[in-house]
């Protein structure tokens, strides 16, 4: 799996790809491939070392994210793989892939697709401006406001 990562304590350049075993869902895990992460304002923060208690660098940041269930543990009961859910995590969710426990996870509207970009005015974090990590075929994307700000191939 591929993860962004803050590198170091900075602006957005500090930001980075970096590979990582996919993980292994635990008894009560569910292991998700994730398409749309939110950014938010305590994570801007934690990124330029203004947020408490956040993961120092080098680590992910991401609080949740949406996707198909890849694989369970064996003590899931709530949801079986290939199933679209939205996922809460800790410091998790800057990744293609996301597992966290079941009780942090909830089935997924069926008209959210995977195919069309966000509504912005769903996703307002911070200066009633949106920010949203998504992925579009095998690049990631930072939607700002209306418009792609960057872009970063996670699949290459």
């Amino acid at each position: 799996m591929k993860e962004v990562i803050i590198s170091k304590y900075g602006p957005p350049s500090v930001l980075k790809v970096r590979e990582k075993r996919t993980p292994i869902p635990r008894k009560h895990e569910v292991l998700v491939r994730n398409y749309f992460t939110g950014i938010n304002f305590s994570e801007i923060m934690a990124r330029m070392r203004l947020y408490p208690g956040a993961p120092k660098p080098p680590s992910t940041l991401g609080a949740e994210g949406c996707g198909v269930i890849k694989s369970i543990g064996e003590n899931v009961s709530k949801f079986q793989p290939g199933e679209r859910v939205m996922v809460f995590s800790r410091y998790a969710s800057y990744a293609t892939h996301i597992c966290t426990n079941e009780d942090m996870v909830m089935p997924l509207p069926d008209e959210f697709s995977f195919e069309e970009e966000p509504d912005p005015a769903t996703v307002l974090y911070e200066e009633l401006v949106a920010d949203m990590l998504f992925q579009r075929g095998g690049t990631w994307e930072i939607i700002n406001g209306f418009k792609p700000l960057s872009s970063n191939n996670l699949t290459k």
